[in-house]
């Protein structure tokens, strides 16, 4: 759920900043063009709304 909702926003022309706790489950979208943050509090930092999946 959390992949196709990134992907249908960067389709629409948004940044979309991930974490996961593995990296390589967040690979296909930092491959589309999403950029990959090792925490969530850097993803925080940069961003101006946060979209949890829980």
């Amino acid at each position: 759920m959390g992949r196709s909702m990134a992907e249908h926003l960067m389709d629409a022309g948004y940044e979309v900043l991930v974490y996961t706790r593995t990296k390589a489950k967040a690979d296909a979208l930092i491959q589309k063009g999403a950029s990959w943050k090792p925490a969530v509090k850097e993803i925080a930092e940069h961003a101006d709304a946060v979209i949890t999946m829980v």
